[in-house]
């Protein structure tokens, strides 16, 4: 195991205090590093860690083979980050599907108000008043017929 003897893993396993305390504080950096590597975050990777060990304190009666505390601890800590990540995922709403691809492209914005040119068309050479222009409520001038 390296970093925890069997026979400290097999006394915490019979309930000893300091058994379990060296344990949890031996396995913790490791525990950390390895979330570190897999959550989407240092918080979530602490929050991770943290939740690896609550559960290693509280179940370390149950681990039936003490050479597999570093895989248990380890499969602790990916559960743990991939609930996170699906939390979060869970948190952050889909965009829903556009109704046009310019829809999509400008996605959802539009002018506040119809845009008015000032002084001289831009496509005619008489005043906007007199040329046959009109601003349609995109902002697209389109010709109309001259009344």
């Amino acid at each position: 195991m390296g970093w925890v003897s069997e026979q400290l893993v097999e006394a915490a396993q019979r309930g000893d205090l300091e058994s379990i305390t060296a344990v949890v504080h031996g396995a913790h950096p490791h525990v950390r590093r390895f979330a570190d590597h897999l959550c989407a975050s240092p918080q979530d990777a602490e929050d991770a860690a943290q939740e690896a060990l609550i559960v290693l304190y509280r179940k370390i009666g149950s681990l039936r083979a003490t050479a597999a505390l570093a895989s248990w601890m380890f499969r602790i800590v990916r559960n743990e980050c991939l609930r996170r990540i699906e939390r979060r995922r869970d948190e952050v709403p889909e965009p829903g599907p556009a109704a046009s691809a310019e829809d999509e492209v400008l996605g959802g914005w539009r002018p506040s108000a119809s845009p008015k040119p000032s002084g001289r068309c831009r496509t005619s050479s008489a005043a906007c008043s007199s040329c046959a222009t009109s601003w349609g409520s995109r902002g697209a001038r389109s010709p109309t017929a001259s009344a």
